[in-house]
């Protein structure tokens, strides 16, 4: 499912299998929170001084999209405080993935990069992410998460 869908779905996350929590359920432990963290099968992970979804419950709203400027470290010590996390329930442009993304450095306010028209939130040939969602084959929602940038032990994976 898309990092912003509603439904849950009852894979093991310790196992990297598909999972995911309700909308109300990411909603409320994002508005309780102050950071995130992402980690990857080899065991890096990047920390970011920000809660995932924001803390107005807006993810449990139609039509929601949200751009957060944020730190981001790496699980060696690398940081980056240039960087931008944002997600997005727009429906129409999320077809294609685009629901969420970390970058390596603000994307969607001016940059040369333009976003993919069915992927709200993914840059031209992935550009900057150090993780986003896509769906490759069909433009049905069914995203795969992937890094395209690298930071410090957090390898790019494209």
């Amino acid at each position: 499912p898309g990092f912003t869908a509603a439904d849950a779905v009852d894979g093991d996350p310790l196992q990297f299998q598909a999972y995911s929590l309700t909308a109300a359920q990411k909603a409320a432990i994002s508005a309780e929170g102050s950071e995130s963290l992402f980690v990857s099968g080899s065991g890096a992970f990047l920390y970011v001084d920000r809660p995932i979804f924001g803390t107005e419950q807006k993810l449990e709203l139609p039509d929601q999209s949200e751009v957060t400027s944020v730190n981001v470290l790496s699980s060696d010590g690398t940081e980056n405080a240039n960087a931008e996390m944002a997600w997005s329930t727009v429906h129409s442009k999320t077809r294609g993935g685009g629901t969420f993304a970390l970058m390596a450095r603000p994307s969607f306010q001016g940059d040369s990069q333009q976003p993919v028209q069915s992927a709200h939130f993914l840059n031209a040939a992935c550009g900057q992410h150090y993780i986003y969602d896509r769906s490759d084959e069909e433009l049905d929602g069914d995203s795969n998460y992937a890094a395209q940038v690298a930071l410090g032990d957090w390898e790019a994976s494209s």
